[in-house]
């Protein structure tokens, strides 16, 4: 058989199908960047309250603000820990703390004020008005021992010693931090988003705090 009988043979058999010709989507323009986020070396925190459980083993559910000093940016984070802990005998296992005032602690070079979620360490020893409180917050400015601060927090209602591991978890955005009359002062939030703390997990992973 020669080609050209088996080119008929085959147009025969099989009749040609047209092919649609290709339609590619039309384009989506993308979006620009989102501008970055303003940074800075000279950080404030301030407690503003919490719970704590300590007998043998220890708990504590703390409200943190962290301002940035520079750019009077605020965000509020919520500490979820777990460890051990020792309290007086007779006395109460739980125990509440009030507020306190700022103090400042420095990052080692410049980061947003969004970035302390994630591991941290928290331990807490003392009863009333006298208490020895230190957070360390890992993996901040690309170190894995992070940062270390000390904490002033307001009357203690309890006495004991714990110490915890757990993680800061953002309950704000960052938002402008306005001072008030009379040494008060206040968040304006426009929203509040509250996140769960395994959110963190994947979050903190992601960005090692360069």
């Amino acid at each position: 058989m020669t080609i050209a009988a088996m080119d008929k043979e085959l147009a025969n058999r099989f009749s040609f199908q047209p092919i649609d010709p290709l339609v590619f989507p039309p384009d989506v323009p993308v979006p620009p960047p989102p501008p970055p986020s303003p940074t800075s070396t000279h950080f404030r925190i301030r407690f503003l309250g919490g719970i704590s459980a300590a007998a043998g083993l220890a708990g504590d559910v703390l409200l943190l603000q962290i301002l940035d000093a520079t750019n009077n940016l605020a965000e509020v984070y919520a500490y979820f820990g777990g460890g051990l802990g020792l309290s007086v005998p007779k006395l109460p296992v739980l125990s509440s703390t009030l507020a306190g005032p700022f103090r400042d602690f420095l990052a080692l070079k410049p980061v947003p004020v969004g970035i302390f979620a994630g591991p941290a360490h928290w331990t807490s020893g003392g009863g009333g008005p006298f208490t020895l409180n230190i957070l360390q917050i890992f993996f901040i400015a690309g170190l894995a021992s992070g940062v270390q601060m000390f904490v002033d927090t307001g009357f203690s209602v309890g006495l004991g010693a714990s110490s915890t591991f757990g993680f800061m978890v953002p309950q704000t955005p960052p938002t402008l931090y306005r001072p008030l009359k009379g040494g008060l002062a206040t968040l304006r939030i426009t929203h509040a988003e509250v996140a769960p703390p395994f959110a963190v997990f994947e979050g903190w992973v992601t960005r090692l705090r360069t």
